[in-house]
């Protein structure tokens, strides 16, 4: 049975206490048994809910280490252009070709482009 119907279904044994019909006991009795349900249905919700923010967590971690590992990327490659670049203006060579590449190396208002 699902959480709500259980909760609907204790609500409803609940209003027999008013009616005057029912006998005491039976209506304790259905009652506790509901509840029952209601703590081991309680308790998978917060299997779930621990599993999921462990999994939150991990993949949040995970993003940290990925995003870390992009700038120390980015960054090398940045340090590495401007090695070269600074080289190539030091020795002259602007623009070139090998087996790979072109080095087209342009230098415009202080900003380079490859």
């Amino acid at each position: 049975m699902k959480l709500y119907e259980l909760t609907e279904q204790y609500d409803g044994v609940m209003n027999l206490l008013y009616d005057g019909e029912t006998d005491e006991q039976t209506i304790l009795d259905t009652l506790e048994s509901i509840e029952g349900e209601i703590e081991d249905k309680a308790d998978n919700y917060a299997k779930i809910i621990k599993t999921m923010t462990a999994e939150a967590e991990a993949i949040k971690s995970e993003e940290d280490r990925i995003h870390k590992r992009r700038m120390t990327l980015e960054n090398r490659a940045k340090w590495l252009k401007d090695t070269l670049q600074a080289n190539l203006e030091f020795i002259g060579k602007t623009k070139f070709k090998t087996e790979l590449f072109s080095f087209p190396y342009h230098r415009m208002a202080g900003n380079s482009r490859w």
